[in-house]
């Protein structure tokens, strides 16, 4: 499995300038362009993070440290999260053959449910996700053939398949 999420959110976007292929045609200001969503999700949620360490959770300490996943400060938590070039590559490859399509506009409202987080909210197990795993749409049905996460209508490619959500 090739993952574009993170254990919070998916936030490693569409990293070309896409011409219109796999994108939905509303883009709120700021997220049209899903190379400045991506780093801009990145970044609330790097500072989020940081701005609740002293709340991390000592049952997610315990098997992920918290300077593991998310460094030693939000510039580091950016480096840690941001996707790989091999990444970028499959989700491109994704939205032009429609195996996945970027809404803008979802992005927009995962932003804004990350930003009214509350600390607690921040590292409770779904806080934002049924707002954030919207931003791109799979069109891959389960059991059938995949390469990263977001091709899968249920989100989750597993050893090159889509899995069933559960």
């Amino acid at each position: 499995m090739k993952s574009l999420s993170s254990p919070l959110v998916l936030v490693s976007f569409c990293a070309v300038t896409l011409s219109g292929m796999g994108c939905d045609d509303s883009s709120p200001a700021g997220f049209s362009d899903p190379v400045e969503a991506q780093v801009t999700l990145t970044d609330v949620w790097c500072e989020s993070a940081h701005a609740c360490k002293d709340s991390y959770p000592a049952e997610l300490a315990a098997f992920l440290p918290f300077e593991v996943f998310f460094g030693t400060d939000p510039s580091s938590c950016r480096t840690n999260l941001a996707p790989t070039d091999q990444q970028i590559a499959d989700l491109r490859v994704a939205i032009a053959e429609n195996r996945t399509t970027y809404h803008a506009d979802r992005a927009a409202s995962c932003y804004d449910a990350v930003t009214s987080l509350s600390c607690d909210e921040v590292w409770a197990e779904n806080s934002s996700e049924s707002a954030c795993d919207a931003v791109f749409e799979g069109t891959i049905a389960d059991g059938d053939s995949c390469t990263v996460n977001v091709e899968c209508v249920s989100q989750d490619c597993d050893d090159g398949i889509c899995a069933e959500d559960v």
